[in-house]
């Protein structure tokens, strides 16, 4: 599987892990039957980590939505090459780094986390269009 394919499997992945703990979470400090209502309440107990949570989701997906479709359009054009490889790698480590460093407030670590989006994204569509 090439590296683009990968960061595709990363990301698609960490936004469901990133999902999975944030509904963990509210299970565990809202209880159950807030998680199972219609939410139109904001949840009881949500607390410092549990806004940390819900901002990575909403990250996270909005780093998929922008990723995604790049890597798709590689992968039906036969693209690959040191730009797209590497980018890939920053948008991997990135998205794995990112979520415990702002659960845990880190947030210099978790800036320097996020840049690997920042950075590898118009160096992939560099890649894309000119290498």
């Amino acid at each position: 599987m090439s590296m683009e394919l990968w960061s595709l499997f990363a990301v698609g992945g960490m936004l469901f892990v990133t999902i999975a703990i944030q509904a963990t979470y509210m299970d565990l400090t809202s209880g159950v039957g807030y998680a199972l209502s219609s939410r139109d309440d904001p949840p009881p107990k949500e607390g410092v980590i549990g806004e940390r949570l819900a901002r990575a989701v909403r990250n996270q997906t909005e780093g998929a939505a922008v990723w995604m479709p790049l890597v798709l359009v590689a992968l039906q054009t036969d693209t690959s090459n040191s730009f797209t490889y590497w980018a890939s790698v920053a948008m991997i480590v990135g998205r794995i780094l990112y979520v415990p460093f702002y659960m845990l407030g880190l947030n210099p670590l978790r800036s320097m986390a996020w840049l690997g989006f920042f950075f590898g994204t118009p160096v992939f569509i560099y890649g894309l269009l000119f290498a």
